[in-house]
């Protein structure tokens, strides 16, 4: 799979998929100028109302309105990330007022700026990585302090991000 180059124009194909009254799965495919495909993502989502913060049916209509299709994206089941790792070193992050989103969590993009302070400066340094894989768990939330705990096993870098015994996010770096 290519790698986008920074500036480039991006086009993103998304479907929906397997749906169910309070979740549906949300995949995507970003293709280059080309029509060469960079990323690959698959998401699980849910509707909120966000002022009683409580979920929302989703609908037959809200499904159509993406698109539908049986595929997903990816060929084969996401492997699961383990949550049960050793971890060799672990890091407090601050989180700070631009790290929530509107509902009040940590954003998502966030928990991937999280892991990349885990790594060792020469694996980030290099930034040539062949694959990420996230697993969202549980938000954390502004009055919570993570800590970032990295493993470094065969070709990979796991982290964990927790709060306390909790696990928030898992993130895998292929390199």
């Amino acid at each position: 799979m290519k790698r986008p180059v920074f500036g480039q124009k991006l086009s993103v194909v998304t479907w929906a998929r397997e749906g169910s009254e309070s979740s549906a799965y949300t995949d995507f495919v970003v293709k280059d100028g080309k029509g060469e495909e960079c990323v690959l993502a698959s998401a699980k989502v849910a509707l909120v109302d966000i002022a009683k913060g409580a979920r929302l049916p989703i609908t037959e209509d809200i499904i159509k309105a993406f698109g539908t299709s049986d595929k997903p994206v990816f060929d084969d089941p996401m492997p699961r990330l383990a949550e049960d790792l050793q971890y060799e070193s672990s890091k407090g992050i601050a989180l700070r007022r631009s790290d929530i989103d509107f509902n009040g969590h940590v954003h998502n993009v966030r928990y991937l700026d999280f892991a990349l302070e885990a790594l060792p400066e020469e694996v980030y340094a290099k930034g040539e990585f062949k694959g990420v894989d996230i697993v969202y768990r549980s938000p954390l939330i502004p009055s919570e302090t993570p800590d970032v705990k990295l493993h470094k096993g065969e070709g990979e870098y796991s982290v964990g991000i927790f709060s306390g015994s909790r696990v928030c996010a898992l993130v895998r770096f292929l390199v």
